[in-house]
């Protein structure tokens, strides 16, 4: 209430929390720009579970000039969970961020136990996401961690959340019973208590699939610029000089923490340097590469165009257990200290790559 343009606010410090400035639910066509930050208990802007396209524009969030503060954000600067619609994110300038600028993904839940009825009754680390999470007539993609493929993709029928007890039957629950139109797949592991070796469960309806990331500079920080766990994607025209991580890491994070498979982004017209990991990186985990069975792959549709590459601690481009990507009229330099075992492209287990006319 009552906040106008150009007013300055103030936000509470929290301990062992994860607040955000900048909280974005339940919305639909909704823009944030013109918007400065120089400190943060947490995220900058939690833009979550959103109905529709949420536009971020001409944001700042870095440390104060004329400060000796190092850290702008002590987590992500934009982190985009669950949304249903896609990020628009442009002309936006990060730097000292803590962990990624930006994070683009689905929380993922594991398959706990097959229920009498044919449910997969399932489990998240966290606190999970509202009961209406999954919806009928969403898909899904069912990851075996250990192989790094897609066991299926299924359609919801029904999601029945199963609360634990009465005390406060509107809390987020970590428990849901889900129905699918399709036939289970042979393969599917469930897990324990805590779910982990169970097989992982990312809602293709709400991960922020089509997002564009464009024309927006990533300084000095200390992870990457997009972390990015959501299909049909665009990194382009950005400037990333500094940063420790990646400008472009895609794949899942962890143990069913933020998927699915990035497949089908496309990273075009970008200036890259001074990375303190690959440059640009697109993998998925397990043996579907070892085993020779790469058309199972889920990581797949990449293309690397245009883009302006110097790198020194990491390789440039690297991609891991890929079917299917395009990586032409790139140029890529070393720096002139640069490490001499790391190389401009370097494939592992991967198979379709078409490379041409880089320098």
């Amino acid at each position: 209430k009552s906040i106008e343009v150009g007013d300055r606010v103030a936000t509470h410090a929290y301990h062992n929390g994860h607040r955000a400035n900048m909280w974005v639910r339940r919305s639909s066509d909704c823009v944030l720009e013109g918007i400065t930050a120089h400190s943060g208990a947490g995220m900058n802007i939690l833009p979550t579970l959103n109905e529709g396209p949420i536009a971020i524009r001409r944001t700042v969030n870095k440390p104060r000039p004329g400060s000796n503060n190092i850290v702008a954000t002590i987590r992500d600067g934009i982190h985009c969970r669950s949304n249903r619609g896609p990020m628009l994110i442009e002309e936006c300038w990060f730097e000292g961020m803590m962990d990624d600028s930006i994070n683009i993904f689905s929380l993922g839940y594991a398959c706990r136990k097959l229920t009498e009825d044919g449910g997969i009754l399932m489990f998240s680390a966290g606190s999970g996401e509202p009961s209406d999470f999954f919806r009928p007539g969403d898909k899904v993609a069912l990851l075996d961690r250990s192989s790094g493929n897609y066991l299926a993709k299924l359609t919801v029928k029904k999601a029945v959340p199963q609360f634990r007890d009465n005390r406060d039957p509107d809390r987020r629950n970590r428990f849901f019973t889900l129905y699918f139109e399709e036939e289970l797949p042979t393969g599917i592991v469930y897990g324990a208590a805590d779910g982990r070796g169970a097989t992982e469960v990312y809602n293709l309806n709400a991960c922020g699939a089509g997002s564009v990331v464009r024309k927006n500079t990533f300084m000095s920080q200390r992870r990457h610029a997009l972390l990015l766990s959501a299909p049909n994607t665009a990194f382009v025209d950005n400037i990333v000089d500094g940063i420790q991580g990646s400008a472009v890491s895609g794949s899942t994070q962890g143990h069913f923490v933020c998927g699915p498979i990035p497949e089908g982004t496309i990273v075009m017209n970008n200036k890259i340097s001074n990375t303190g990991l690959e440059a640009i990186k697109f993998y998925t985990h397990g043996t579907v590469g070892k085993k020779g069975d790469l058309s199972r792959s889920p990581a797949k549709g990449f293309v690397i165009r245009g883009n302006s590459i110097e790198y020194k601690y990491a390789d440039a481009i690297r991609l891991l257990n890929v079917n299917g990507a395009v990586i032409k009229d790139n140029t890529i330099v070393a720096a002139p200290d640069a490490d001499s075992g790391k190389k401009a492209i370097r494939l592992t287990r991967c198979d379709g790559i078409d490379q041409a006319e880089n320098k």
